[in-house]
């Protein structure tokens, strides 16, 4: 029977193949994080990998700019075709683009509009009815007011 070599794990080395596939799966959209799900590594791994090896790090930033450009290379052939919702999609995330509805309310002959500030008056009218409306409880005779035969 052979004993396991306890102690630290050996160090990965960063292959040509695992550049490849970095590549291809940025170019697809993933994020690091999948990626490194498909590799069978871990986020936090597969982050230090790319920091030290530059190659790796290099091959993710191929990966998205390949995969832009054919998102940007199919919206371009739909606005040459007449799309005009993705005229409208370049235009306002390529050409800073935006729709403003404004509104402006004036008052007469364009002046300001006049306001009155009633809610004073509407309080002390609402205090004023209330206090003259308080019910009064039923009371059964003895003085305490709750109605019970105490």
């Amino acid at each position: 029977m052979t004993q396991k070599k306890m102690g630290r794990p050996r160090k990965m080395r960063v292959t040509d193949e695992m550049i490849r596939q970095v590549e291809t799966m940025a170019g697809l959209g993933m994020k690091m994080p999948e990626i490194g799900l498909v590799l069978n590594l871990g986020a936090r791994t597969l982050r230090r990998y790319k920091e030290q090896e530059p190659l790796l790090q290099a091959a993710y930033e191929r990966g998205k700019a390949a995969g832009a450009m054919i998102v940007q290379k199919s919206l371009r052939l739909l606005i040459a075709d007449g799309n005009v919702a993705a005229t409208i999609f370049y235009l306002k995330t390529q050409c800073g683009w935006r729709e403003k509805d404004r509104i402006e309310v004036s008052g007469p002959d364009g002046g300001p509009i006049p306001v009155e500030n009633r809610t004073a008056d509407v309080a002390r009218a609402i205090v004023r009815n209330r206090l003259t409306e308080v019910p009064t409880a039923p009371t059964n005779g003895n003085g305490n007011g709750n109605g019970s035969q105490n």
